[in-house]
Formats: structure tokens, sequence, C-alpha cells
């Protein structure tokens, strides 16, 4: 071996441990272990001093008014849980003197011993700073309530009367209307109501008892069971905040059974800025039955707001394939909490089956040799904010069991064909009702850099290259199931293909394939 060679193997070996120097070979222990024993380190000695300088706060409180503290023998009990947590403290000052001889062994031999001293500092140290900080917070709410003793007894009596004052009367009866509306949900709305008229009662018998623990007007602190008074007084507080939600929200469960509502993507959108994001556009058809009359007798308000909102790239992706499908659906006499989430095409939901017939939105229509869903006058407004003119023209019993069929499986409908859907990115009907879409108008944001690269441009980062490296990266082929291991290939095959149209049958300088791009909703 010559001179020249021995000498670069000298170099390497120097480099190699410079470079062990750098990344921990001092300690010999994998970095999570040098980062535990460094964090308990010094966590143990701010912890320790919390404890210290807490306790002491304490142990002056409880000499300054032993009268509020010696009642339920509440001094000795904080005594011993705070002698306890001192003597694990002291514990575990030993087991960090021992962690520390291990760790400057540097052996990795040692490594399960060192964190398993080290967790048990820190086990201690947790354990005294939390059981120190409850004590102290109990002990500066005693005094606080002594020192507004006469304050908190007339705060006690005010909540006492404002539940005993409460009103159910129209709650009732907006809730006897609902169960009579809603049969299915008498059972839990009559238990919601009586739920909360029990608190009224329940409140009565903690107020007693707070005046018999001497919660009385020009009564004294050192007179009273201070332990029962605030117990009485927060009780009685949560009952009055319980009581207003729990109205309120009943009140909102009567009224949410009133409305169906559908949750529809009705645009999507890639942003690329200093970050690639990604957005969808929610489209809330909501219709409020103002009458329950049967058939066109009934009357109905619909109403709609587009709301667009960024979600994750992973739920972007998700739901790609699902242009003007129906995201969520809550139907009327149901809460929204049991809205359905199952992808499906709008309108769909309110359709009611062949043995019934006809249902409170609309009915079969069975002439001409076949059946047509016919939605009544007064949801014709929601007929159209789905459909529009001709989205839902001709929707007939076989489209309807498909869909059905579909259900039962969990499944997306997208009816049509797999190679020719109606419905959803790359169906028929879609293309039509929603050609306005940023989606659609762009092909999907198909020329994005985000989607030219495959999925993997994130950003401005990227920015810098020049248009010829960043042409380089990009691929077409993830419209086509696969991606391709040659990009240089794939960028040529997209560019010489005219077939790469956005709708079916349209060359790609006019109009491109939904179809070609999705695999035709597959």
């Amino acid at each position: 071996m010559d001179r020249g060679t021995l000498i670069f193997l000298a170099v390497f070996v120097a480099l190699v441990m410079i470079i062990m120097l750098f990344i921990g070979g001092d300690s010999g222990f994998p970095h999570e272990t040098r980062k535990l024993y460094s964090q308990e380190s010094n966590a143990f000695t701010s912890d320790r001093k919390t404890f210290t300088n807490e306790r002491r706060n304490i142990e002056s409180a409880l000499k300054e008014s032993p009268e509020l503290f010696d009642q339920n023998g509440l001094a000795e009990k904080w005594k011993i849980q705070l002698d306890g947590a001192q003597k694990r403290l002291d514990t575990a000052e030993t087991q960090l003197a021992d962690a520390k001889d291990i760790y400057e062994t540097k052996n990795k031999e040692n490594r399960v011993e060192l964190e398993k001293k080290l967790l048990a500092v820190q086990a201690a140290r947790t354990n005294a700073v939390t059981i120190v900080n409850q004590i102290r917070r109990a002990a500066d709410k005693r005094v606080e309530f002594k020192n507004k003793f006469s304050e908190s007894v007339k705060k006690i009596a005010a909540n006492h009367a404002a539940i005993q004052k409460s009103d159910f009367g129209v709650l009732e009866a907006k809730v006897t209307k609902a169960t009579g509306d809603w049969p299915k949900k008498k059972e839990d709305l009559d238990r919601r109501l009586t739920l909360l008229k029990a608190i009224v009662p329940t409140s009565a018998s903690i107020y007693s008892k707070a005046e018999a623990a001497g919660a009385k007007e020009g009564a004294s602190a050192s007179d009273a069971d201070l332990d029962a008074v605030i117990n009485a007084s927060e009780t009685l507080e949560q009952n009055l905040r319980n009581l207003e939600s729990g109205k309120t929200h009943l009140s909102g469960l009567c009224d949410q059974l009133y409305v169906m509502w559908d949750r529809i993507l009705a645009d999507m959108e890639i942003k690329e800025g200093a970050d690639v994001t990604f957005h969808h556009k929610i489209r809330k058809v909501s219709t409020t039955i103002t009458d329950l009359s049967d058939g066109e007798k009934g009357k109905a308000d619909t109403k709609t707001e587009d709301t667009w909102k960024r979600v994750s790239e992973s739920e972007y992706k998700k739901m790609e394939k699902n242009l003007g499908m129906t995201l969520a659906h809550k139907d009327a006499g149901k809460y929204d909490s049991e809205a359905e989430t199952t992808v499906q095409p709008p309108g769909y939901s309110y359709i009611a089956t062949k043995e019934q017939g006809r249902n409170r939105y609309g009915y079969w229509n069975n002439t001409g040799g076949g059946s047509f869903w016919v939605f009544y006058g007064q949801y014709s407004l929601m007929r159209d904010l789905f459909w529009g003119g001709g989205y839902g023209r001709g929707i007939g019993y076989d489209d309807y069991r498909g869909y059905r069929d579909s259900r039962r499986w969990s499944r997306p409908y997208y009816g049509g064909s797999s190679n020719q859907p109606r419905y959803g990115s790359t169906g028929s009907s879609t293309r039509s009702r929603y050609a306005n879409s940023k989606y659609t108008r762009t092909n999907g944001f198909e020329s994005s850099r985000y989607n030219r690269s495959g999925g993997t441009y994130k950003g401005s980062r990227y920015a810098s290259r020049s248009s010829s490296s960043r042409s380089g990266g990009y691929s077409s082929s993830r419209y086509s199931g696969s991606r391709s291991s040659s990009r240089s290939s794939s960028r040529s095959s997209s560019r010489s293909s005219s077939s790469r149209s956005f709708f079916s049958g349209r060359s790609s300088s006019s109009s491109r394939s939904f179809g070609s791009r999705f695999g035709g909703g597959k």
C-alpha cells in the first residue's frame, strides 16, 4: 500500500471520529436516552424548587388561618400527602445521582437501567408537583371563600332562586309538539326534559343543606362547615349552567327534527403559493318543514349556503371523484348527530321505495309505461338545487334500484356504467350541472405543477428551478392509474396524445376528458 493511500485512510478515519463525536459518540448512549437524561436533570431541579416554594406557602396559610383547615382533619390530610411527595422526591434525588454515574460510564449495556431510573425520577417529580398544586388551589379557594363569605352566601341564594324560578312552559310545549310530530323521538325527548326538570328539586335539597351548614345571611366563615358550603356553592352554580344550556340544547334538538339538509361537494381547488393547499366548496341545502300536512298541502322553506374550506391533501384525494355528490345527509325527524355520511347522488335519499309509492317529498309517476320520481311543488326549489334544469330529469325506478343496491353494500352510487357514469366527477350529469366550477374548467387542475409532478410539488421551494428542470420532473401518468418509471416517457406520451380530452369523445383542443383521467369513476 503506497504512502498516498495510507494518508487518505488516516484522514478518512479522523473524519469518521470527528463525525461520531458530533452525533453523540461522547456518551455512547442513543440520542433518545441522552435527551431523556438532559430533560430529567434540568426538570428535577426546577420542579423540586417549585414543590418547596409551594409547600412553604401552604404551611404559611395553615398557620395563619388554622380554623379554615382543621375541619374534617384537612390540615393533617394535606400534611400526610406532602410528606409522601417529599419522600418520593428525596428518593428520586438519589436515583438521579445514580443515573449520572451510569451515564458517565458511556456503556450502552447500561441503557435499560439508566432509563429505568430516569423514568422513576420523572414519575416522582410530576407526582409531587401535581399534589402540591392541587393542595395550593384548594387552600386558596378556602381563603378566598372566607374573605368573601358574605358575598358567597348571597351568590348561593341567588343561584338557588334562579333555578327555582326556571320556567319550563315554552320548552314543554315545544317538546309536546315535537313528540307528536315525530313519535320515534318521544322517548328520548321526554327523558331529556325529565332530567332537566329534576335539577330544580335536587338544587332545593342542596340549598337546604348549605343553609344548615352555615350559608346564611349574617353568618361567618368560622361558624360554617366550609367544606359543605363550598361544595354547595359549586354544585348550585354548575346546576344553573346545566339547566340553562340544557334547555337551549333540548329546544335546538326539537328544531333539528323539522330540518333536512345535504352537504354537497360543489367544487374543488388546488392553490399553489408558498405552499400547495387544497380546498372544497361545500354547498349546504337546507329545507325546513313548516307544515306537516300530507301531500302537496304541506309547506317547506328551502335555502342554500356555499362555503369554501381548506382540507388536507388526503381528504382532497379521497373525495376527488365525488364532485356534485352529497357527502352528508340528514333527513327530517332526526338529529344532526344522526346524519348519514355515505357518499351518494344528491336528492336520491328523498325518494320513496317502490313499495311506499310516495312520501312527504314526492311520488312515483307510473304513467307512460315507466316509473319516474316526481317531487311535490313545495320542494321544487330543493329539486332544482340538487339537479338543476336537466341534471335529474328521467330518474326512473331502475336507476333508483341501482342506488338502493349500492347502499346495501355501503358503496357510493355513480349510476350508468363504470365507463360512462352519470354522477361524480366523471359523470355526464355532473359535467352539465357543474360545467362552470373551477374543477371542471381546469380539467381537475390537470396543468397545475402539483398534478404534473405526480403529487410531489409542495410549494415555492421549487420556484427557483429553471423551467426546463421543472418540466423534467413532472409526470402526467398520475391519471392513467399508475406511476411511470420514466417521467420523460410519460411526458412525451401525454404531449403526443390527442385523446386526453376532458369530455368523452371531444378532442383536447376543445375540451378534455374526465373519464380518461379518473378511470371512469371507479
